[in-house]
Formats: C-alpha cells, sequence, structure tokens
C-alpha cells in the first residue's frame, strides 16, 4: 500500500520545550486523517512542520513519496490540502463526524 504521508522520528524542540517528539505516522493513500488532543499536545506544530512551515528540530517528511525539503517544498505543497486550526471542530459531533465533514 502507498503511503501518501510520512513522517520518521519527527521531532520539535523551542528552546527547552520539547513540543512534539519522535513522531512516526503513516497514511496510506485514500485515508483521511486528523491528528487529535489536547491544547498544546503538538498537533499544529506537526502539521505544520509536515507542510514545511516551519522547521523540524529532528526527522523526515515524505508527502507523495518525495522527501519534505527547502529545494522541493513548493512543488509538494501545490499537489497538497490541509486544515490546520481553521475551521474550527464542531463540538456536538464526535471526532469521526467532524472528520467525514472535511473527507469531501
Amino acid at each position: 500500500m502507498k503511503m501518501i504521508v510520512e513522517t520518521k522520528g519527527l521531532s520539535k524542540i523551542y528552546g527547552s520545550r520539547q513540543v512534539v517528539q519522535d513522531v512516526d505516522l503513516k497514511v496510506p493513500e485514500g485515508c483521511v486523517y486528523g491528528l487529535m488532543g489536547p491544547n498544546g499536545a503538538g498537533k499544529s506544530t506537526t502539521m505544520k512542520i509536515m507542510l514545511g512551515l516551519i522547521k523540524s528540530s529532528d526527522g523526515r517528511v515524505f508527502i507523495n513519496g518525495k522527501e519534505m525539503n527547502e529545494k522541493n517544498r513548493l512543488t509538494v505543497l501545490h499537489e497538497t490540502g490541509s486544515l490546520i486550526e481553521s475551521p474550527s471542530y464542531y463540538g456536538h459531533l464526535t471526532g469521526r463526524e467532524n472528520l467525514k465533514i472535511f473527507r469531501l
């Protein structure tokens, strides 16, 4: 099965604070994934690293089989869509129901 998104050992440190630690993620082609967790868990930071909006402290990101780097970031992003922090979730729906709304 082809992985459309993959991270290996993804980490981010701000000063002395580790906000993302060794994230290994594999998202198969055709799947919809969402990151869920409390405020400050590193969800937005992880997404921003995967999109090349901020640099990781360690680790690698692959989008559609291509390693994300400064040279190919714009090319990779032209083939990528994302929602970070907005729009908000619908509080009266479950996490699964919220993800179903955005998969279309």
